[in-house]
């Protein structure tokens, strides 16, 4: 690589160390180079993260002035940097499962949040929950309520309508319908008609039971 393209790779690895919420600093003497490819696709693949291998003196040149320059003031052997700006626990797990499998790679320190942190805390973060993990138990949390919720809605209208039908079946046994009176023509006559109709039917049933 040229003066230029060191140039550029220590730029843009400043850049991300300055924004950077995990570092973890690892070993890889031994490791082939496949396998060193393999691990760095592998951290591609998760938003805003990448493994990098620098040069020492490149390496602190780029951390120079960011969160995490303590980190790189005292770099012995060869070292890689996996630098995540939004993730965790989901990178650690990568790095940690990959190192289960492939001995030749060691982590030996990072960084969160700007602190340094032993190899053995970058084990712990790796242990906790991925945030795909939280964000499925917190839908799971959430939705749970709201489907048990629109349930209770939706026999709603069920129950209420089987409330009604008892009442009104109940009221027509205790106060059946009444029978008309009159019919509804009469109910259209004046009064004095009404009372005059009454006595020509009163007295025609008189002569009838005579």
């Amino acid at each position: 690589m040229d003066r230029s393209g060191k140039e550029q790779v220590v730029q843009q690895t400043h850049e991300r160390l300055k924004d950077a919420q995990l570092v973890v600093r690892v070993g890889f003497t031994g490791l082939k180079v496949e396998q060193m490819n393999s691990l760095r696709r592998e951290m591609e693949r998760i938003d805003g993260t990448s493994l990098v291998v620098l040069k020492n003196t490149l390496a602190k040149i780029a951390a120079k002035d960011t969160p995490t320059e303590s980190l790189f003031e005292s770099l012995e052997g060869p070292n890689g940097f996996l630098i995540s700006r939004d993730e965790l626990v989901g990178p650690a797990k990568v790095l940690v499962n990959f190192a289960k499998a492939n001995d030749k790679l060691v982590i030996r320190d990072g960084a969160v949040g700007g602190k340094v942190v032993t190899d053995a805390q970058i084990k712990a973060l790796a242990d906790m929950p991925s945030r795909e993990e939280l964000l499925a138990r917190l839908a799971w949390v959430l939705n749970a309520p709201v489907q048990s919720f629109v349930g209770v809605l939706a026999a709603i209208p069920r129950s209420l309508l089987n409330v009604l039908n008892a009442v009104k079946a109940e009221k027509e046994k205790k106060w059946p319908p009444r029978r008309r009176r009159a019919t509804s023509t009469t109910r259209r006559l004046p009064g004095f008609l009404k009372n005059d109709l009454g006595e020509r039917n009163h007295g025609r049933d008189q002569r009838e039971r005579g």
